[in-house]
């Protein structure tokens, strides 16, 4: 707002994701998050250097959070604690757990995460967890709504997976939005 910034052009940002992707690659990187890269160790196994703690997220697992303001997801429920270290420390002591809040997704908020967050990754949505958890109908719309992003070479399928290109790492919003207006 005060005309300090300016960002670059969409095409210069663009170049730059790809520029980066490619440099890193050619040294030993995975690009395994639509903003991450890991060292690839080839005595390791795979995944073994990317953030354990972030793929939880994306990968939409159960995690526990301890401390003020930590938050904890346990599907279909998330919720969070007291920010206020007093609140926090009054309601421990009392033998109270100290959450400030809670909330149940609903399986449509479950289906935009599981797409939202898992496109993120070079791993995407495992086709068959997400029938699983959703059924065949939603399952079908999700398969339906990907084949022109496949065939524009914005998604891939392999191993049961949907998941982004690298072009579709550019346009993921897009991709992403395309996806979740079938469901």
């Amino acid at each position: 707002r005060a005309g300090e910034f300016d960002p670059a052009p969409e095409e210069a940002v663009a170049e730059l994701f790809l520029v980066t992707d490619q440099t890193l690659a050619e040294n030993g990187y995975t690009h395994y998050e639509v903003s991450n890269f890991a060292r690839i160790d080839p005595a390791a196994e795979e995944g073994a250097w990317v953030s354990r703690h972030n793929c939880k997220y994306w990968s939409y697992r159960p995690y526990l959070g301890f401390g003020p303001a930590a938050h904890s997801f346990l599907p279909p429920r998330r919720s969070w604690n007291h920010c206020d270290l007093a609140r926090y420390l009054a309601d421990v002591s009392m033998g109270r757990a100290p959450r400030e809040g809670m909330e149940e997704l609903s399986a449509a908020q479950q289906m935009t995460e599981i797409v939202m967050l898992g496109l993120r990754t070079k791993w995407g949505v495992e086709l068959a967890d997400f029938r699983r958890r959703f059924g065949a109908g939603p399952a079908a719309a999700l398969a339906a709504a990907a084949e022109e992003l496949i065939a524009g070479g914005l998604l891939s399928t392999g191993g049961g997976r949907l998941a982004p290109t690298l072009r579709g790492m550019l346009y993921l919003d897009t991709v992403t939005a395309s996806l979740l207006q079938s469901l």
